[in-house]
């Protein structure tokens, strides 16, 4: 039997999934009694986006086994990914009373998630607590509870409720010090609270140990932009750019630079790519009337840079910057 499922793993790794479920259902003839074979099938079938099917592969694996808490997670968690949070708190509710094993700390861990998802908040940090007295290095549980915190903070504005938030981040970096997703966003929390040096530290920290993350070039660049360093800025919005092309965000930010270098051609190219990736970023249209204003005032023509002003003020007459 446990061929036939290395021989599975094998043609899914190479994205055989079809094949790799015959090898399953080969190894539960040998062995009927294994529900784990029926939870790998399950994977396979979820990598086909067979939802039903996964579902009724792990319904199989509990059945043979009522107490196989990896079951109950990862149909629980595949009711997640399908927006289907009631459910899956119905199914992350069978591991409470079970007897700890080494994955219930990763279903409560998930049964927060979806708690909080589900507006329960309080009973989701209880949650988290629970994963962290099964397991105090569980750097995903303190992740989690910073965003909560986070979250807390930005209705309440409370000051404990942003220590927390921050504890929790440094704890899940102590416990992983390359832990980027975690200084990224302890960054953006420093970001917001106007602590410009301590967000930089983050998000250069961030940017070391992965590279490839546009936002976070994003970020740092609006806090560039933010103290007066806007060559410096466009660099990073350039590599967030490059990264991703449809960073409307990071060409939005780049056009603000360009415009407080007196530079309003590049700007204006910069804000016409990302209005046309975004036609809701706010005061676009009234932005690019403005930018043709500047351009034309430049080059010394009064009279269309009047007309022009006069058709930004049309385009929003509540905009204060057409106004």
């Amino acid at each position: 039997m446990l061929d036939k499922i290395k021989q599975a793993r094998k043609l899914e790794k190479s994205g055989r999934y079809r094949d790799a479920i015959k090898c399953y259902d080969e190894a539960a003839r040998v062995d009927p009694t294994d529900a784990f074979v029926h939870v790998c099938k399950a994977v396979a079938y979820e990598k086909l986006d067979e939802m039903d099917k996964t579902i009724a592969c792990f319904d199989e694996a509990i059945r043979i086994d009522p107490d196989f808490t990896l079951a109950h997670v990862c149909k629980g968690e595949t009711y997640r990914k399908y927006g289907k949070n009631e459910e899956a708190l119905a199914c992350l509710d069978k591991i409470v009373g079970l007897e700890p094993d080494a994955e219930t700390a990763w279903g409560f861990y998930k049964r927060g998630y979806v708690l909080y998802h589900l507006g329960r908040g309080e009973e989701a940090m209880a949650n988290l607590d629970m994963v962290l007295d099964l397991d105090p290095n569980y750097k995903n549980a303190y992740f989690s509870k910073g965003v909560m915190f986070s979250d807390m903070y930005k209705m309440t504005k409370k000051p404990d409720m942003l220590r927390e938030a921050i504890h929790c981040y440094d704890e899940a970096i102590r416990i992983d010090p390359n832990y980027d997703d975690a200084l990224y966003n302890k960054g953006l929390l420093l970001e917001r609270e106007r602590m410009p040096e301590e967000a930089m530290v983050c998000f250069d920290e961030a940017i070391r140990i992965d590279p490839s993350k546009d936002a976070i070039h994003g970020e740092k660049g609006n806090i560039l932009l933010d103290i007066g360093k806007y060559k410096q800025a466009i660099a990073c919005f350039d590599e967030a750019i490059r990264l991703n092309q449809d960073n409307s965000s990071a060409m939005y930010n780049k056009s603000k630079a360009y415009y407080l270098l007196d530079m309003p051609e590049d700007a204006q190219y910069w804000l016409k790519k990302a209005y046309k990736l975004d036609p809701h970023l706010p005061d676009c249209e009234c932005l690019l009337g403005m930018l043709k204003e500047r351009i034309y005032f430049n080059r010394g023509l009064h009279d269309a840079c009047k007309m022009d002003h006069d058709d930004a003020c049309k385009m929003d007459h509540d905009d204060e910057h057409a106004k």
